[in-house]
C-alpha cells in the first residue's frame, strides 16, 4: 500500500476541481448563518472567523 502523500493529494484537488466544487467554498455560508440565528447573535456583533477562508457573496 502506498503511503499517503498530502502534497500530491492537495495539488490534485486544486488542479482538478473548480472553486465551487470543493466543500470549503460556499456562495452562502449556511452553517455560519444558522449558528448566528440559533444563538441570537446581534447583527452589529464584532466577529472574527479564524481560518474561514474566502467567502463569496
Amino acid at each position: 500500500m502506498e503511503e499517503f502523500n498530502r502534497k500530491k493529494h492537495w495539488e490534485h484537488i486544486y488542479q482538478t476541481k473548480e472553486l465551487m466544487e470543493v466543500s470549503w467554498i460556499r456562495s452562502t455560508p449556511e452553517t455560519f448563518l444558522e449558528f448566528f440565528k440559533h444563538f441570537k447573535v446581534p447583527k452589529n456583533a464584532k466577529v472574527i472567523d479564524i481560518g474561514g477562508g474566502v467567502v463569496i457573496w
